[in-house]
């Protein structure tokens, strides 16, 4: 059942959730979030999301390495909306990968990951009229 929720708070559950995670690689978190934004979704599909992108984010990173998670508005398409940004600072994919990103089964984990985080995720989100994309490097 979709309700409008605060996004900061699905966010901040996802990262206490992956908080052993992050401290056990010594990652610099990085937050930027707007208490502000409102959304309307299934929750526990944006948790789902939310999951997904801070896992990819923390499996991407060095120890020691940095991710940055913002939670704010963003004009795409001529409208204004929220937006959850997850970025990294670990060392990319090749173009070859990132041409098909959300595709299913692409993995850079080998036998450790799926390949489905980022496909479902694009779905979920794009059963909202919204729309999920990689930042150029």
């Amino acid at each position: 059942m979709t309700a409008t929720v605060e996004a900061h708070t699905i966010v901040e559950e996802a990262l206490q959730l992956f908080g052993r995670k992050l401290d056990n690689k010594g990652i610099v978190l990085r937050r930027g979030i707007d208490p502000e934004i409102r959304v309307r979704v299934v929750t526990g599909e944006l948790r789902q999301v939310v999951s997904n992108l801070l896992s990819n984010a923390i499996d991407a990173v060095s120890q020691g390495g940095q991710v940055t998670v913002r939670v704010g508005r963003t004009e795409r398409a001529g409208r204004t909306m929220g937006c959850i940004l997850v970025s990294d600072d670990g060392c990319g994919m090749s173009r070859e990968l990132l041409k098909g990103i959300f595709e299913p089964f692409q993995s850079t984990k080998g036998s450790k990951g799926t390949g489905l985080g980022l496909f479902i995720s694009k779905e979920l989100v794009e059963r909202y009229g919204a729309s999920c994309w990689r930042s150029p490097r």
